[in-house]
């Protein structure tokens, strides 16, 4: 997780000016965006270095809420996403204390090739303790929602 946080801070600015930022929010936003190079680099054991073991993951709104209650499951989950799972963009970041919310773009094959959806975006709030996320709460919008139930039909 380190050698992702490293480059990540060191290469990129995610968008944003450091102008004004704290110290915080500049180390919160690194660990994000390294959080999705690893993602994006499908590297299972660099993305659960992210989490505590007691991790707490809600993904998406009822009906399509799954909630993963622990690192083992949120292995399970990312051994069926990740293969085929890529973190697009996040932009609109906002940090309160050690909360982290913003807007996600993410795409993935199971979901192209169950739904026949490309994209999905969602709002996240992740929890950090120190430089771990010990819960990760992504609601869909409202359009994704809506591509969701249209493609149930």
């Amino acid at each position: 997780m380190a050698r992702y946080i490293k480059r990540k801070a060191a290469s990129s600015h995610m968008g944003r000016s450091s102008v004004g930022a704290s110290r915080r929010e500049e180390e919160l936003l690194a660990i994000l965006e390294a959080f999705r190079a690893a993602n994006n680099a499908r590297d299972v054991e660099a993305v659960l270095a992210f989490f505590t073991e007691e991790i707490i993951m809600r993904m998406g709104p009822a009906p399509f809420t799954e909630v993963h209650r622990s690192k083992v499951q949120v292995r399970s989950f990312f051994l069926e996403m990740l293969p085929g799972l890529r973190v697009e963009r996040t932009w609109n970041h906002r940090v309160a204390g050690n909360t982290l919310t913003f807007q996600a773009r993410y795409s993935s094959d199971a979901i192209r090739k169950d739904l026949g959806v490309d994209a999905l975006e969602s709002t996240v709030e992740a929890a950090f303790e120190g430089d771990k996320i010990k819960s990760w709460n992504a609601t869909f919008t409202p359009e994704s929602i809506e591509k969701l139930w249209q493609a149930l039909e």
